[in-house]
């Protein structure tokens, strides 16, 4: 009898354990849960407006732009006046500058899974590592050339993080950027336009440019050049190399559509 009294002690006394244990594995749980589901959160807010353009019909991804692609840019530029443009300004280098993380996102965005997310991750830290944040792009590099200089980007991480930049380097003031579809903006308004473009989207946005842009503009391609338009001048050596345009637009509207637009052709006044 005294035995079973015992048991009957032993059980209820674990079970008075058990109880007491469980809201505490139950807490910790829902803690895990939320810390876990919050880290996702916050990763596919970050990594979305990086992946996003491999969905874009003419995809540009986010490649910062070297110290040499921005120097290179800045001769370009000096001798001239008026407002300066960088189309998809990115991190603010050329509107503030260094090298590739995205291109193989677009390649790989259709079979992502977990571990190419994890890589392309990687990828991306190891670039921001090796970046040189303090030579600061094209649009603050050229703000401290004295130009005002706009910047159009769609991925709003990068324009904050630009304008924060263009605060730190003083000279926000002198620079504004925007959070923009570049198909949607006109550039009449700029005579000096600079493009860190993909060969798939630079036929269209030739014959964009060529219907927006003021007579006497120029343009500098950079990584890839136009594909019809004939440069004035070259300058750089390899992924560096810049395409120097200046248009004549009055030439553009005078030759007729059997006449391929490279056989116009304007001079280029430049300052070694």
């Amino acid at each position: 009898m005294s035995k079973s009294c015992n048991e009957s002690k032993t059980l209820k006394e674990y079970s008075i354990v058990s109880s007491t244990n469980k809201p505490k594995k139950k807490k910790w749980g829902l803690i895990a849960t939320g810390v876990m589901g919050g880290t996702l959160v916050a990763l596919y807010a970050v990594a979305t407006p990086f992946v996003a353009p491999a969905l874009r019909k003419c995809c540009l991804p986010y490649v910062p732009a070297t110290t040499a692609q921005v120097e290179n840019v800045l001769k370009m530029i000096r001798t001239r006046s008026g407002l300066v443009v960088d189309i998809g300004s990115g991190d603010g280098r050329i509107a503030l500058t260094e090298s590739a993380i995205a291109t193989s996102l677009g390649r790989a965005f259709h079979n992502l899974t977990a571990l190419t997310v994890k890589k392309h991750l990687h990828c991306f830290k190891r670039n921001l590592r090796c970046s040189n944040l303090k030579g600061w792009p094209l649009v603050i590099a050229a703000a401290k050339e004295g130009f005002q200089a706009v910047g159009y980007e769609l991925n709003p991480w990068l324009v904050w993080y630009s304008r924060f930049r263009a605060w730190r380097e003083g000279v926000h003031h002198n620079t504004r950027f925007y959070i923009t579809d570049l198909w949607k903006v006109s550039f009449s308004q700029y005579p000096n336009v600079v493009i860190f473009g993909v060969p798939q989207m630079m036929p269209q946005l030739e014959k964009k440019l060529q219907m927006e842009l003021q007579d006497a503009a120029r343009v500098i391609a950079c990584r890839f050049p136009f594909p019809n338009w004939v440069p004035d001048h070259t300058f750089g050596e390899g992924v560096d190399t810049i395409w120097t345009y200046d248009l004549d637009v009055n030439a553009f509207k005078k030759v007729s559509d059997s006449k391929p637009i490279a056989q116009q052709h304007c001079t280029l006044e430049t300052a070694e």
